[in-house]
């Protein structure tokens, strides 16, 4: 049975894994992460992002005991993080996909209605992607 990523694990592909976790906003916590991932001598370069941490490293890492490392440093990692909605997607990926089937409905309406509901579709897809820019403005 293969295990499963732990929950701060984003991006896990051969070589590179991005750590995301609502702790590593602290600089300090970022700071810890960089130093429990520097002494790993398989690990080839550590480049810290906003809210989270992309390393890059070599095949022959056990990640398993890196990441157990981790979370004895900082026991936050370990709990849960985030909420999950009740389809079981992240309110980050359900936003995402929201604000793509909005724009799939108000270009479809485009084409085949020029009324008022095309320019509602509209307007409500251009103030979500405002409000989406807005909260991930750090991000950009």
């Amino acid at each position: 049975m293969k295990k499963e990523k732990p929950s701060y694990v984003v991006s896990q592909i051969e070589g590179r894994v991005r750590l995301r976790h609502p702790i590593l906003a602290s600089e300090e916590r970022v700071k810890t992460v960089v130093a429990v991932l520097k002494k790993h001598k398989r690990v080839l370069d550590i480049r810290p992002g906003a809210r989270s941490v992309l390393f890059m490293y070599e095949p022959s890492l056990k990640l398993s005991a890196v990441f157990k490392e981790l979370e004895n440093e900082l026991p936050e990692l370990a709990v849960e993080k985030g909420k999950k909605n009740l389809f079981g997607i992240s309110p980050r990926r359900l936003e995402s996909r929201i604000l793509l089937g909005l724009l799939g409905f108000s270009s479809l309406l485009g084409f085949f209605e020029r009324g008022k509901l095309h320019f509602l579709a509209g307007a409500v897809f251009l103030l979500l992607t405002a409000r989406h820019v807005w909260v991930r403005r750090e991000a950009l």
